[in-house]
Order: structure tokens, then sequence, then C-alpha cells
């Protein structure tokens, strides 16, 4: 699937507040439910087989999402460049020629946070996983 962080709602959009059971209808497959800490209010949702973990407020509205391999990922600066499978210099090149101004975090991955975007990366310096805090942006549009 192709993940795009925008401002504008598309035909399929996944938001801050959808409730639980129309994100399970969207993803239509199998879901098992876990704990992600012991601070955790309500369980979250892994779609092992799509590589997706949506969590939930107590009241089972869809707060954060986490898009794993080999799902794609990108912003509406440029829909066409992939996040996944980058190292973090590409993803500040791409957001430096895009005009991108905002505070940037570097650690092991990235935190982008005017986007509520952090990246994580694998073992050789590659983006393996994207976690949106979805309460920070208008819509995450997806593509099958």
């Amino acid at each position: 699937m192709k993940f795009v962080v925008s401002q504008n709602q598309d035909e399929i959009s996944l938001y801050y507040g959808l409730d639980r059971n129309s994100v399970r209808k969207f993803f239509n497959c199998s879901v098992q439910e876990f704990k992600k800490s012991e601070f955790s209010k309500n369980t979250t949702d892994d779609f092992n087989e799509i590589n997706i973990h949506c969590f939930y407020d107590e009241n089972n509205k869809l707060s954060e999402i986490e898009i794993f391999r080999p799902n794609k990922f990108c912003i509406e600066l440029n829909s066409n460049f992939n996040w996944m499978n980058r190292k973090n210099n590409e993803i500040l090149e791409f957001l430096e020629k895009n005009n991108f101004h905002g505070d940037i975090e570097i650690e092991d991955g990235l935190l982008v946070d005017s986007y509520a975007i952090a990246t994580v990366i694998d073992g050789k310096g590659l983006t393996e996983c994207c976690y949106v805090d979805l309460a920070k942006i208008s819509y995450l549009n997806c593509y099958k």
C-alpha cells in the first residue's frame, strides 16, 4: 500500500478520531490486538499481513499509525518520493529541496515535528518504519 500525508482528504483516507471498526473494515484483513507498553491506555491493532500498527485512544478512536516496509510512505510535497528504504540524509535532502521549513530532530531515525512523523531505521541505516501522530496532520490518504 501507499500512504500519503496530505492536507486534502482523498477517496480513502485515515484521520484522527476514526473509529476502530472503520479502520478494520478499511484494511479488511486479520488483526491481532496487543498492548504496546504497560502504560498503554488501549490495545493496538496489528495488521500483520499488511505491516501496519494502529493505535487508539481510550474511546477506540484512531490516534497514531506505524507503517512498515514494504509499504510506501510519502508526504504531499512530492507523493512520488517514498521514505521507506531511504537513509536519513536522503530524506533531509528531499525536504530541503522542497523548501520544507520546520523542526527536525536526528537520532537513530528522524523526527519531523511539523508533520508529526518519526522514522525508524534498520541496522543498515535505512528507514523501515514511519510513525505518524494523526492528531497533528489532516489526512493520511491510502492507495492499494
